[in-house]
């Protein structure tokens, strides 16, 4: 008997957008498009001579949702992304670390 097995891997990263926002996430004096491409993330930085990419973040399953937002009596935007999965985080900007870091995440379970 002979099986018959297939590897299927992405050789490269996504490169059409599903989602984009314009927002401050970077700095409060930043102004920042982020891009949802699929599973990843990519952040860039508005600039008067154009974009200017700052990092692109990998994530684990596909965004279905993404949008940024403002906490009352913060001053600067975190991202919410939610998978196909139903997996979320909400993602903030650590300013010291140069680093994206998970505020909150979890799963969404629908209960009947």
């Amino acid at each position: 008997m002979h099986a018959e097995y297939n590897y299927v891997v992405t050789a490269h990263r996504p490169t059409a957008v599903n989602f984009a926002q314009l927002c401050s996430f970077t700095s409060p004096t930043d102004r920042n498009l982020i891009l949802g491409k699929n599973s990843y993330l990519e952040i860039m930085l508005v600039t008067k001579d154009g974009l200017v990419s700052l990092m692109d973040v990998p994530l684990y399953g596909r965004i279905s949702i993404m949008f940024t937002f403002r906490p009352r009596g913060d001053y600067k935007d975190m991202i919410f992304i939610c998978t196909e999965r139903l997996q979320y985080c909400i993602l903030e900007y650590d300013m010291r670390n140069r680093s994206i870091m998970t505020r909150v995440g979890g799963s969404i379970h629908q209960r009947p």
